[in-house]
């Protein structure tokens, strides 16, 4: 298919498909630049946001702890306490969840039903194993009933040092990256114009460049059909299309001289055939001239022998013969 296309198509579609492949590479590149930047400021803001939760929680007390199945902060019970989650969201945005050991007492994280998520329990993996095994806090990307956040998770401890429950805050990776994906989307989109747009450009310079071939290749034709009276273009040029020109006419010129040549020969072959011809007719009209005075000269003496003597060569012959006949008659 491609031996089909023009020169110009296919250093148009040779432009575009490096264009297509620069731009795959740098939207690549891109995502991985922003998603690892996105990363980052989700970190700083996640270390903010808990900042702020531990703010809000210890205005209500200093302390935490644990009776039965109530959780305290100083005097004020944490089960179904919403109000210190709505105020973290509230400042901060994202989620937050208090933990009364491993099992959600209060959170703003909403089932798909719409209802809050308490009693809900922390599953068993990482964030587990470093809260309640380590007893350090975690930072990173965790699934939250199916959903992935960036999250934040600091033990709660009560005065003796024991991790008696979790303080968690977290924010939607689609919430967070949804100003990323988006400007991904407008660069694919610009890319792809600019790719279009620059293709069609090369399009037309690569026609406007090429432009001199098509000429060339139709002076080649013609002087291969032996019209010479062309006019070759490109000759002022000093490119590779310039060298081209060059050969054509001196391609037209090697013709023009070829077919000088041959109509030399031409007429030198009519000449010699003329001259053929014209010596042809001399010879026979010699021998017809000796043919006539030899028949002149037979009669003669057929009247001498037989006893003449006043026989004449009278009938006209040709003139390297008159002096023969001339002594004849003497």
């Amino acid at each position: 298919m491609l031996r089909r296309l023009s020169l110009p198509a296919k250093v148009s579609i040779m432009v575009v498909a490096c264009l297509a492949v620069l731009t795959v590479l740098f939207g690549v590149a891109n995502v991985i630049v922003l998603r690892e930047d996105g990363a980052r400021r989700a970190a700083e803001r996640q270390e903010s946001n808990m900042r702020v939760a531990w703010e809000v929680l210890g205005a209500y007390g200093d302390s935490f702890r644990r009776e039965g199945d109530s959780f305290y902060v100083g005097q004020q019970q944490l089960n179904d306490f919403s109000e210190s989650v709505d105020k973290i969201k509230a400042l901060v945005g994202g989620t937050a969840t208090v933990f009364m050991g491993d099992k959600r007492v209060t959170t703003n994280v909403k089932k798909p039903d719409g209802s809050r998520a308490v009693g809900t329990v922390l599953a068993p993996g990482p964030v587990y194993d470093a809260l309640f095994r380590d007893g350090q806090p975690y930072r990173g990307r965790a699934d939250i009933l199916g959903t992935p956040f960036f999250t934040a998770y600091d033990p709660i401890k009560d005065a003796s040092g024991k991790t008696i429950g979790i303080l968690y805050v977290g924010i939607p990776e689609a919430e967070f990256f949804s100003s990323i994906d988006s400007l991904q989307y407008k660069l694919a989109a610009i890319s792809l114009g600019a790719a279009i747009i620059i293709g069609l450009f090369v399009l037309w310079m690569s026609g406007r460049l090429f432009a001199p071939l098509k000429g060339l290749t139709k002076t080649i034709a013609a002087v291969a059909d032996g019209r010479t009276d062309v006019t070759v273009v490109g000759l002022d040029r000093e490119d590779e299309i310039g060298q081209m020109a060059t050969s054509v006419e001196h391609l037209r010129h090697a013709v023009i001289e070829r077919e000088r040549l041959e109509a030399e020969a031409a007429a030198a072959r009519i000449d010699q055939e003329q001259a053929k011809t014209r010596q042809a007719s001399l010879d026979n009209s010699k021998a017809e001239d000796l043919r006539a005075f030899v028949g002149v000269v037979e009669v003669g003496f057929e009247r001498l022998s037989a006893g003449d003597l006043t026989v004449r060569m009278a009938e006209p012959v040709a003139a390297e013969f008159e002096p023969i006949r001339a002594k004849f008659n003497d």
